[in-house]
C-alpha cells in the first residue's frame, strides 16, 4: 500500500532509489537517495517541505543536496524550509 501523496519508488537499481511524490496540485517532487549510506538529494521539493521531511526522517535519511529544475515557485517555494 502506498502512503497518501506518493507514488512509490520509480526507480531502483540496488545502491540509488528515486521516490516520487506528489507535492501541490499538479507537481511532484523527487527524492532521490541511497539506501546503505543514508544520504539524498530532492529534486524541486515545491510547496510541501513537511511531506519531503517527514520522509527523510521515515527514512533516517540525510539531505545533502536540493535540486531546482526551474525557479518557479511550485518548484521551489520550501526550499528554505529544507
Amino acid at each position: 500500500m502506498r502512503r497518501p501523496g506518493t507514488n512509490g519508488v520509480i526507480q531502483h537499481e540496488g545502491w540509488l532509489m528515486i521516490e516520487q511524490m506528489r507535492v501541490g496540485f499538479d507537481n511532484f517532487c523527487y527524492v532521490v537517495y541511497c539506501p546503505l549510506e543514508k544520504k539524498a538529494a530532492v529534486v524541486d521539493p515545491g510547496f510541501d517541505a513537511s511531506k519531503v521531511l517527514l520522509f527523510l526522517q521515515r527514512k533516517r535519511l540525510m539531505l545533502e543536496y536540493i535540486i531546482l529544475t526551474h525557479y518557479h515557485s511550485d518548484h521551489c517555494a520550501d526550499v528554505r524550509v529544507l
